[in-house]
């Protein structure tokens, strides 16, 4: 500081004035040159353009000798430099781009020069300052004469500043003290805004980011970000903005008079239009109108006209923060999913959480996911499955699907992980296809958020229910028969045979394991099975569920596991939701209990109710009908009690152990029926004799079993025929024998078997045609048809239509791996390929053989 005097004259700074404004206001105020100022006020001058580095941060001895100088407090001083804002977020990120050792250029608002003296702001430096907000005009960038960028360089030190003069050389100069070019900057033309326009507004928003550290405009209110992320997004969005494959779609974004200025500066004939300020203004204000925007879905829709359509949205779960939108913010993600939502498959949109407030890329590890499993049963809670079910899925199987699929929310794993994760329920294959199916329905949006909210409610708290360690349970000993038949003694209820027992079982099954009933080992796939555990819950009353209930209970302690027997997610979930299945809740009680008693069935009710046979079904199952006419086992047996008043448990013993009298012979003396003698006995604990009745059927060997139906691909319905018993009890037989038995459909269609065997005995490049219903015929067709010149006269010769001839042949080269013809053309008959001609010989050969001696099937 020693050499440093006063100054004679005080010039005081102006609010927001850079430094080196101010110090030329001094000098010219002064008249003395600039190199001479700075010298008075401490501070060296270097000649290199754009150099000097106190424009940047001034060390503490600089605004010592500013301030002793000039008489300004030091605090002053040091604000009339980027040093108060590069301590700021986001400082280095809002500055124009600066030379290698200096500032870069600088804008300039003309009102503002004529009002300050030609005073310059420290402000109009910043990357993002495109606007005067005082003055609601844009800001200019260059010299109206000259056409040349301000403050490139520092003021030649020789000559005495011209504070709102151009000071820039002449055009047709040359020399370090070459003329100025003198232009008056006050009078620079600009464009003017009118109140509350797109581009102010977007200029204020980004002025209260730069001055806060963050931003909590638009879709920031709720999550707000740093000003560096903040201005990550602004450049994302108008760099895309301005791209010029969206120009068509430019006017969408910002106001009409906004973009015809930015037409007319692309006609200038000047270099580095992306630095002008009219361009920053349109690609942010662009960029404001989605960001500034209170709606994700109103954002949404301008973005989605930025977004290049495509049918496949990418290879990687990752699109969203890729390309353009790389390093942006979770809120622009959240845009472009939402932007691009209708174009998402279900499965994605699970996976993004889309219409949700903040969708965004899967978030939760693979761990976290299959974790999630164990919360869930294998088949979705009924009051859940009841109010997403849709017409066209039956709730049987969509409820299975629904569980896996919410393994899928947030998620990064596939659906067949999902479905292998609640093992062995249903095909991987079959949960794209229902998503598919609830994607179609008008009631598509609030299905998804139902399966948003209870995945999330699931991950957020715990379950009381383990349904994995369920699933693994042995299951085998479920209601003995013995148990079973106390408990229709003990409500004088008929237990009526073994088969009511299964029905009973596999209904208990459902509720404790949570897996699906035909997942039960005691369920058969019949439809006099399936429509009975149909019907099941109306033979339900409630004295009978407590008990079933508390026979749960004692199963589960007594495989160690205190938990409740079921429980649900509560409903409250869905109770802003427009849903396509039947509230239950609502359902009118009283009046299914009275037409359950009156012996309805669960179908008709329904359609009574106009409703669904599920919400019903669980209705009845939750809160059955009170006892009265209906299924067998609601039937009440007063000759049971009539029995046990005349006959004590003691003369009983007696009379069947001692004497050793038959059930029937006992039933025969009172009065009464066997089985009610035989439910007394198990009433007072007496141990019955086996019975001595022959077996029906003669037991089915294992080793014959699995050579007629597994190696000789025999069907269930011949082997059955052949042992003079039902396809169900044979089934029981393969079921016991732990024999796999082929699905249900064509593979077991005794047309596909017969097929297959006679493939066996053909060459063995027939073999891909054979294997499938229909070979033989096609091949015949192809070799009649290699005769004709075309196909449509093999097809008239043979009198099919010509799509079923070319279709047939096509499906043959599929199988074949390649064509088989090649079609006739002008001049050109229709021709075998090589390929075609070796499938043509081995065909005939074959052909000729099996006709002299058909094989044996």
């Amino acid at each position: 500081m020693s050499g440093v005097r006063r100054l004679p004259i005080r010039v005081p700074p102006q609010a927001g004035e850079a430094l080196d404004s101010w110090l030329e206001a001094v000098a010219h105020r002064t008249s003395t040159t600039f190199v001479e100022l700075l010298a008075a006020v401490g501070l060296n001058f270097d000649r290199q353009p754009g150099a000097n580095p106190w424009m940047l941060q001034l060390a503490p001895e600089e605004v010592a000798a500013i301030s002793a100088a000039t008489g300004v407090p030091s605090s002053t001083v040091s604000a009339m430099t980027t040093a108060h804002r590069t301590d700021s977020p986001g400082s280095n990120t809002f500055y124009l781009n600066r030379k290698r050792r200096g500032m870069g250029s600088s804008r300039y608002c003309p009102a503002c020069l004529e009002e300050s003296g030609g005073r310059w702001q420290l402000s109009w430096r910043l990357r993002w300052n495109f606007a005067c907000i005082k003055h609601k005009c844009l800001l200019v960038d260059t010299c109206p004469s000259c056409g040349k960028t301000q403050r490139v360089r520092w003021f030649p030190a020789e000559l005495i500043p011209s504070p709102g003069l151009c000071a820039r050389q002449s055009p047709d100069a040359a020399g370090r003290l070459a003329p100025r070019c003198g232009a008056d900057l006050r009078v620079a033309a600009t464009t003017r805004f009118e109140d509350d326009h797109p581009t102010l507004l977007a200029q204020a928003a980004i002025h209260a980011a730069a001055d806060q550290g963050f931003a909590t405009c638009g879709i920031y209110r709720e999550q707000p970000v740093s000003v560096d992320e903040f201005c990550a997004d602004l450049r994302a969005l108008g760099a895309r903005a301005l791209s010029p494959t969206n120009a068509v779609h430019l006017g969408a974004l910002i106001p009409v008079g906004l973009q015809a200025a930015y037409h007319a500066a692309d006609l200038l004939p000047r270099v580095g239009l992306a630095q002008l300020a009219i361009t920053n203004a349109v690609g942010l204000t662009a960029a404001m109108s989605m960001l500034g925007n209170d709606e994700i879905g109103s954002a949404a829709t301008l973005l989605a006209r930025l977004e290049k359509p495509t049918q496949r949205n990418g290879a990687s779960l990752d699109w969203p923060t890729a390309g353009w939108a790389r390093g942006t913010t979770a809120a622009v993600t959240a845009l472009r999913l939402t932007a691009r939502a209708s174009q998402l498959t279900p499965v994605a949109q699970l996976r993004y959480r889309i219409g949700t407030p903040r969708p965004g890329i899967p978030t939760l590890s693979e761990s976290e996911s299959f974790a999630l499993a164990a919360k869930l049963p294998a088949t979705l809670w009924e009051p859940w499955a009841v109010r997403l079910r849709v017409p066209q899925l039956g709730n049987a199987r969509l409820a299975p699907s629904l569980a896996c699929i919410l393994l899928l929310v947030n998620s990064r794993i596939s659906p067949a992980q999902a479905q292998k994760a609640l093992e062995p329920v249903g095909s991987s294959r079959t949960i794209p296809h229902h998503l598919r199916g609830l994607a179609r329905e008008a009631h598509w949006v609030p299905i998804r958020t139902a399966l948003i909210r209870l995945a999330d409610y699931l991950h957020n708290n715990d379950s009381p229910i383990n349904y994995e360690r369920r699933r693994s349970l042995d299951y085998s000993a479920l209601l003995p028969v013995e148990v079973w038949e106390q408990i229709c003694a003990d409500l004088d209820m008929q237990a009526s045979g073994p088969a009511r027992l299964q029905f009973v079982r596999c209904h208990l099954y459902e509720c404790i394991s949570g897996n699906p009933g035909y997942l039960a080992p005691w369920f058969l796939d019949t439809n006099s099975f399936t429509g009975a555990l149909f019907r099941l819950p109306t033979a339900l009353t409630p004295a009978l569920l407590t008990m079933l209930n508390d026979y749960a209970t004692t199963f589960l302690q007594g495989n160690n596991i205190h938990e409740p027997t079921t429980w649900h997610p509560p409903l409250t979930l869905l109770g802003d939701l427009n849903l396509p299945g039947t509230d239950p809740d609502r359902l009118p009680l009283t009046r299914i209990h009275r037409m359950v008693r009156q012996g309805h069935c669960v179908t008709a009710i329904a359609e009574h109710l106009q409703t669904t046979p599920d919400a019903i079904r669980h209705v009845l199952t939750i809160r059955p009908a009170p006892a009265g006419p209906g299924w067998s086992t609601s039937k009440r047996l007063p000759q049971l009690s009539q029995l046990a008043s005349e006959l004590s448990g003691d003369e009983l013993r007696d009379l069947y152990e001692t004497q050793r009298l038959s059930l029937r012979q006992i039933a025969g003396r009172y009065g009464t029926q066997r089985r009610v003698v035989a439910q007394l006995a198990r009433r007072n604990g007496i141990t019955l004799r086996p019975s001595l009745r022959p077996p029906r059927h003669s037991e089915i060997d294992r080793d014959w079993l699995h050579t007629e139906y597994v190696v000789r691909r025999r069907t269930l319905p011949e082997l059955a025929a052949e042992k003079g018993m039902s396809t169900a009890n044979m089934s029981r037989w393969a079921r016991h024998h732990q024999i796999p038995r082929r699905g249900r459909g064509g593979p077991s269609h005794a047309a596909t078997i017969s097929a297959a065997q006679v493939a066996e005995t053909a060459p063995a490049l027939l073999h891909p045609a054979l294997t499938g219903i229909g070979g033989m015929e096609r091949l015949n067709r192809f070799a009649i048809a290699s005769s004709h010149p075309t196909c449509t006269a093999a097809a008239a010769a043979m009198g099919i239509e010509n799509s079923i001839l070319t279709t047939q042949i096509k499906r043959l080269g599929e199988e074949f791996g390649g064509p088989l013809i090649t079609r006739a053309y002008r001049n050109h008959p229709m021709t075998t390929t090589d390929l075609g001609a070796q499938v043509l010989r081995a065909w005939k050969k074959w052909a000729g053989k099996i006709e002299s001696d058909p094989p044996r099937v």
